[in-house]
């Protein structure tokens, strides 16, 4: 996470989720994936556009292969998870971890054995513990 990047909105996302998943896609292959389990599809250029704009806040590059682009991320997703996560932590959480965290929680009915386990591992490397 060397540069600040403009935050990604939902939409964004999704764009880039298509992206991460298949490392290097079309327009179309973009286009399928997003529009794949979704109520409204979107139409090719409204993709495109988002895609141009991802471009111009440095989240893509992209390259020219004849007459098709093909579009490749600049940030790996686990960073962009943690942009966001950070963001949300200020912005809702008074940059409290703790608050965070406990907010998740309450919302959630369940979390499995594995996910607890997971949980400690992290808080015990975030903390400096052994």
């Amino acid at each position: 996470m060397n540069k600040k990047r403009p935050k990604l909105t939902a939409a964004e996302f999704a764009v880039m989720e298509a992206v991460w998943k298949s490392g290097e896609a079309t327009v179309t292959a973009i286009m399928n994936y997003v529009n794949t389990d979704n109520d409204r599809s979107l139409a090719r250029s409204t993709i495109q556009m988002q895609l141009f704009r991802l471009e111009d806040k440095g989240w893509l590059q992209r390259r020219e292969v004849g007459n098709k682009f093909y579009f490749s991320a600049t940030v790996p997703r686990e960073d962009a998870q943690a942009m966001i996560a950070a963001n949300v932590r200020r912005t809702f959480f008074g940059g409290s971890c703790a608050e965070l965290v406990k907010a998740l929680f309450s919302s959630t009915t369940t979390i499995s054995p594995e996910e607890v386990d997971e949980l400690r591992r992290l808080i015990k490397t975030m903390g400096g513990e052994k």
